[in-house]
């Protein structure tokens, strides 16, 4: 069996490498940008910077003393959003349930599992309420209201989503940091990673001897052969606590699909899931102290939610530079060879150190670059100068095509109309890849038969979880929001009335056609990677074998590969397709009779 599993782990983790999916190419050969004719989209980097420290300044007031008057208004109401939500859900799980319907067709015994197993697995785990009292605790209650809380802000939905990063330090917190200590070294990583078959990766040694500093690389901490066997002789096929302490010397290491990993991470991973209403991938960071470049800079395609649980980072966020013409995909940047330099990236948004309890929001498409040189420093409570553990909870629509411009793309490809575009300008584009009105983002679709922030995506979602499917009003409404998409990226394009005076234009899709790929995109696609993940992550805290969670994460990538594939098919795609079940028979072929 170790053979085996050692096999497994290294197809999973290659294929993680490139995303949980292959970005597929929505735009056509012409260009990469494009716009929505919705007002209520969103410009990109917000104008001012949203908190901003020299260098000399970096290292230290992480306690919060120094850091209120530098809250923006914005900021401030995000937390107060969060306090109210946190204040009214209080008392008893009922009331959560009759005062905040969740954003996702499930049961509330759905969250009040996840809540439960991520008490269990964090049990052992000392919860600080305040600086004078302790205990064994409340954390995932709190996780979850905070989360909630987030995701309820109407401030966070307006004017943080997409347009600017948002920093929460732990000291501003509208209650206890749930997230300091949650996930630490010794305590988790270290049991979990010891003689097991979970295999992460590094940074690549030209970074970490500084020849290149302009764009990620990595490879599997232990090295991989061509064929997919690991290079370590037979007796070490499991990792040891040794290959990870091998791997932190001089750089970053981190582990991709964690919640399917660890049961604690998949607990949370639910939770953010049935907060927000998109799907969720946990991925872990570690970097020693002293590192002069952990990351480069890059964009990444999800939006990130960033719990700082241990020891201090630096970030550094910027707005997305302005795209080149034919070049580079703006939310891949600095990957892959890809050069993305922090010359060119202008002055930060935010720089600043993160530490323990703090929660950072990333927006896709945001590059960042981060280090651990002179975190520790000017902390007092940056002890013994401790690594960095973070984790990241990836909000991945883009990943699994759940995104106004994937639905134009799904449109026009099962309608065999030309998909290929042109898009002049920045904005456009990142109009365009918003994602759908779905889970905490439905209430951005308004209209006259209901109130701001109406009943409508909660109706939708009851009669999602009873099967009855999208309801007429829903479907309506998101119907509107991908005409008018389709009219203001290519106002010459279509026939705007049944007039056939000009031939030369195209009938736009019939409504019918709409209302079949918005029905699909959400109560199938959506529907089924939700289910996927949620199934990825329930980790058993007691298994009967070693290798269960890697056998699971595996047949787990395979399950989400079949979903794309018939995603594909739907879209009448066929190159896509192929892709998919190609990917898949592969995958089949490396491990057929090994688990």
């Amino acid at each position: 069996m170790p053979k085996a599993v050692s096999l497994l782990s290294a197809l999973l983790y290659l294929a993680v490498l490139s995303d949980s999916t292959v970005a597929w190419r929505i735009w056509g050969q012409k260009g990469s940008h494009m716009s929505d004719g919705s007002s209520c989209f969103c410009c990109r980097g917000g104008g001012e910077a949203v908190l901003t420290k020299s260098s000399q300044q970096l290292g230290g007031g992480h306690d919060g003393d120094d850091h209120d008057a530098e809250i923006s208004d914005r900021e401030r109401r995000v937390l107060q959003d969060i306090d109210r939500f946190m204040t009214k859900t209080s008392q008893t799980s009922a009331s959560v349930v009759q005062e905040n319907p969740l954003v996702v067709p499930i049961r509330w015994e759905d969250v009040e599992e996840a809540i439960n197993d991520l008490t269990s697995s964090t049990g052992s785990h000392q919860y600080v309420v305040n600086e004078k009292e302790s205990q064994n605790s409340d954390r995932a209650t709190t996780a979850w209201s905070f989360l909630r809380g987030l995701a309820e802000s109407d401030t966070f939905l307006t004017e943080f989503w997409h347009q600017r990063p948002l920093l929460i330090r732990a000291a501003e917190m509208p209650s206890a940091s749930w997230v300091d200590g949650i996930f630490t070294l010794e305590h988790d990583l270290k049991e979990g990673v010891d003689n097991s078959y979970i295999a992460g990766h590094k940074t690549a040694d030209v970074l970490r001897n500084g020849t290149k500093t302009d764009t990620w690389l990595l490879e599997p901490m232990r090295p991989v052969s061509s064929q997919g066997r690991s290079t370590a002789s037979v007796a070490s096929t499991t990792t040891s606590w040794s290959d990870v302490q091998d791997a932190l010397q001089g750089g970053t290491i981190y582990f991709n699909t964690a919640g399917s990993l660890w049961p604690s991470l998949g607990a949370l991973c639910r939770l953010v899931m049935y907060a927000f209403g998109l799907p969720t991938n946990c991925n872990v960071y570690v970097t020693p102290p002293g590192c002069t470049v952990s990351v480069p800079p890059h964009t990444d395609r999800q939006d990130v939610l960033v719990l700082q649980t241990e020891g201090y980072k630096r970030w550094r966020i910027f707005s997305p530079p302005k795209r080149q013409p034919g070049g580079r995909d703006p939310l891949d940047r600095g990957k892959q060879g890809d050069v993305l330099t922090i010359e060119n990236l202008g002055q930060p948004l935010i720089d600043t150190i993160v530490g323990p309890g703090d929660v950072l929001y990333v927006p896709v498409g945001f590059p960042h670059i981060t280090d651990t040189l002179n975190a520790n420093e000017g902390n007092e409570h940056a002890t013994n100068r401790k690594a960095s553990v973070h984790l990241t909870m990836g909000l991945d629509t883009h990943v699994w095509m759940i995104t106004m411009a994937h639905l134009r793309w799904a449109l026009l490809q099962r309608c065999g109309l030309d998909f290929k575009i042109i898009f002049e300008n920045d904005d456009d584009y990142w109009k365009a890849i918003e994602t759908l009105p779905i889970g905490f983002l439905a209430r951005r679709l308004q209209s006259s038969s209901m109130p701001p922030g109406g009943n409508c995506w909660q109706s939708t979602v009851e009669s999602l979880l009873q099967g009855n499917g999208l309801t007429d009003e829903y479907l309506d409404l998101v119907a509107n929001e991908l005409e008018g998409l389709l009219i203001e990226l290519e106002p010459n394009r279509w026939e705007m009335d049944n007039s056939n005076d000009d031939n030369q234009k195209t009938p736009l899709p019939s409504r019918q056609d709409m209302k079949d790929c918005i029905s699909y995109m959400i109560d199938t696609h959506w529907k089924s990677i939700l289910d996927s993940q949620a199934d990825l992550s329930k980790v058993d805290l007691n298994p009967s074998s070693k290798e269960e969670a890697i056998i699971k994460a595996f047949q787990g990538t395979q399950n989400q590969d079949l979903i794309m594939e018939r995603f594909a098919i739907f879209c009448k795609s066929e190159a896509m397709a192929k892709m998919y079940a190609e990917r898949r028979m592969l995958a089949k072929s490396k491990t057929q009779g090994l688990y």
